[in-house]
């Protein structure tokens, strides 16, 4: 075994005994499959990722039965009683669940695989496998961020879509505590009270 990068065209027992390497066609079509095992590497990444945002979907969606999205970040009481939330069904639960262990074994099996790829330390199965994280990224990191911009929207629209001062024309407010970073605001009417915390720039007197 080496320890150190060679460059020959003849691999014994790559991976699994028996895979033997004798020739320049036989390196270069293991390295278009390492490369394309990279790809698919990437692309599990990708849908891990829409798995985490599946999961903040359904968590914002459990809050907003709570504060909806027309009383902005408020808290609605009517009377002794308030509006209860709709609970994440167990079939989301579950699947969910089940989705993320499948996910995750697979891309534990291939990153180990891959790892074991670049520790036979032959210089163009390690250039092929870099490659082909070169090429899942430029075809998915695209998604990745349009996920991420996403996940703001959602976290966004979820806990801070109005400004709470649009709630306080109407009533009584109390009054900022000092230089704090943040303030409740509790505005009174017959019907029902209205609990809003928002943040405040603090600012100097």
């Amino acid at each position: 075994m080496y320890m150190y990068f060679w460059w020959s065209t003849v691999v014994d027992n790559f991976l699994f005994y028996g895979y033997n390497i004798k020739s320049a066609a036989g390196l270069i079509s293991t390295c278009l499959g390492l490369m394309a095992l990279a790809v698919v590497f990437e692309w599990l990444k990708l849908i891990q990722a829409r798995l985490r945002q599946r999961e903040l979907f359904l968590r914002a969606k459990q809050i907003r039965t709570i504060c909806p999205p027309s009383e902005s970040s408020t808290l609605l009481f009517s009377g002794r009683h308030m509006i209860q939330p709709v609970n994440i069904t167990l079939c989301d639960r579950i699947m969910l669940i089940i989705w993320d262990i499948f996910v995750w074994f697979n891309m534990q099996t291939l990153g180990y695989l891959l790892m074991l790829a670049v520790m036979v330390y032959n210089g163009w199965m390690v250039i092929a496998l870099i490659l082909g994280s070169a090429v899942g990224y430029f075809l998915f990191g695209p998604s990745f961020m349009k996920l991420n911009l996403q996940n703001c929207q959602i976290i966004q629209e979820t806990f801070c879509s109005l400004n709470c001062s649009e709630q306080e024309q109407d009533g009584e407010t109390t009054p900022a505590l000092g230089a704090s970073t943040s303030a409740v605001s509790i505005t009174k009417t017959p019907s029902q009270v209205s609990v809003c915390v928002h943040a405040q720039a603090s600012e100097s007197a």
